[in-house]
């Protein structure tokens, strides 16, 4: 009897540790669960992200006139017998 209360709270305090402290313990769990959620949310922007690509390429595919726009606005390419003219800003 002597024995088995120490051996006891010997063994409730080793449990208590690695429940806490543990590979898989509560602090790591929290620290894996908010990796989780950082990841879902990087991962939903670039969902975001690829669909605004996927609208572009449908306008660039049916649309000359947007591979046009891209290439003045972009290239800064002119038409054959265009004058080009830059405005500068004095401020």
């Amino acid at each position: 009897m002597k024995l088995l209360l120490p051996s006891l709270f010997c063994m409730f305090v080793v449990m208590q540790y690695m429940y806490l402290f543990g590979e898989s313990g509560f602090f790591a769990t929290r620290l894996l669960v908010q990796d989780v959620k950082a990841q879902a949310e990087f991962n939903q922007r670039l969902a975001e992200r690829n669909e605004l690509l996927r609208m572009e390429i449908q306008r660039i595919k049916h649309d000359k006139s947007v591979i046009e726009s891209i290439a003045r606005n972009d290239l800064g390419m002119i038409k054959p017998n265009e004058t080009f003219y830059l405005y500068v800003d004095d401020s």
